[in-house]
């Protein structure tokens, strides 16, 4: 029995990982040291497509952003911008390494290994949650800095929207990125938000290494996150397919969208002041992105019911002190402590809990 969750680690590993090669396919096939195209009578969209990357990547090499780009060709583009022949081609090179699809197979290879770590090793140590702060810091070295930020959960779920929507791009890329993702938020409760998302681990940086003491935290009120999420997902959802705009932009998430600091050429003003306000919230309340806007954090909060690991309580060795009630730094343990499933709050299985119960009452395990 000892050998089964290292067993159901593996092949979660190997789906993850066949899984990403496969959503690439013939793209890891592709020469990307091949001659630069370049065509000025052409979009951005169609230059973007026969130099074999994605039409997003150019545009954020290019320094630009434009909701209907791809009724703009490269003469009117440079025309407009003062970009010359030789910054398009310079573009296109550093583009077709943003846009390696080796990057995409590493990221989720990296993913699953971490959260097989995080579920076999980590969690079932009592200083869990120390452990796990370290290891943020390296995941937003690792997933924000140097990997780079795509895929990440926001861009990738907008995109699959934007896609039905326009039916531009590729669907197999975007619909496999959730998928995917979805997969890895299965394997442990809101796994992949609480140990993976770089943003997810930079406002947590401020929540922990910070000076004032925990007194002053704010629990949120899980109902009212909730009802906000979903409002701000209803109104993007309206927007995009009502074929609207508000303040010149069909998705309400591009403003408050907070992976965009590890892409600093797209930090526009409202993002930095979102930043601002968020980076603030985050001293006194844990992960305010992600309680209040992230709409791939609202799909991972409905599959919390169905994931693989999660945290139990064990009634004979429970002292009912409350330590993990008062440790957790949201409503997830009271409710878990409760045994109220209905609308439990998101746990992002952080190990507070388990590192707070001196009676070792709490662990992390395959739900039964």
């Amino acid at each position: 029995m000892k050998s089964r969750p290292r067993l159901i680690a593996v092949v979660f590993i190997l789906f993850v990982v066949v899984g990403s090669i496969a959503i690439q396919g013939k793209r890891l096939l592709e020469d990307r040291t091949a001659a630069v195209v370049y065509a000025p009578n052409r979009t951005l969209d169609d230059l973007a497509q026969a130099n074999g990357v994605l039409p997003s990547e150019l545009k954020y090499c290019l320094r630009y952003e434009m909701p209907k780009a791809d009724s703009v060709n490269v003469f009117q583009f440079a025309d407009k911008s003062g970009v010359s022949e030789t910054d398009f081609r310079r573009a296109i090179v550093r583009a077709r390494e943003d846009d390696n699809p080796w990057r995409f197979v590493i990221r989720f290879l990296l993913w699953s290994i971490l959260l097989a770590a995080a579920t076999l090793w980590v969690m079932r140590r009592h200083n869990a949650a120390t452990i796990r702060r370290w290891i943020l810091v390296g995941v937003w070295f690792l997933f924000g800095a140097w990997l780079g930020v795509v895929p990440n959960p926001l861009d990738s779920f907008v995109a699959v929207f934007q896609w039905l929507a326009d039916r531009q791009g590729s669907p197999i890329l975007m619909v496999g990125s959730v998928v995917l993702m979805a997969v890895l938020s299965v394997w442990g409760a809101k796994l992949l938000c609480g140990w993976g998302c770089p943003f997810g681990a930079l406002q947590e940086m401020l929540f922990y290494f910070r000076v004032l003491p925990r007194k002053y935290d704010f629990h949120f009120p899980f109902w009212l996150s909730l009802v906000i999420r979903v409002l701000v997902l209803a109104a993007f959802l309206t927007i995009l397919f009502g074929g609207w705009t508000v303040w010149g932009l069909s998705n309400l998430y591009e403003p408050v969208n907070g992976f965009k600091v590890f892409r600093f050429p797209q930090l526009t003003k409202p993002i930095l002041y979102s930043l601002a306000i968020f980076g603030v919230l985050s001293i006194l309340m844990f992960r305010p992105f992600c309680q209040l806007v992230c709409p791939f954090g609202l799909l991972a909060w409905l599959l919390e019911k169905v994931s693989v690991y999660r945290i139990h309580i064990d009634p004979k060795r429970c002292t009912h002190c409350l330590k993990c009630v008062r440790a957790c730094p949201t409503q997830a343990m009271k409710r878990i402590y409760d045994k109220k499933t209905l609308l439990p709050p998101d746990c992002w299985s952080c190990g507070e809990c388990i590192e707070s119960c001196s009676a070792r009452a709490i662990s992390y395990k395959i739900s039964p």
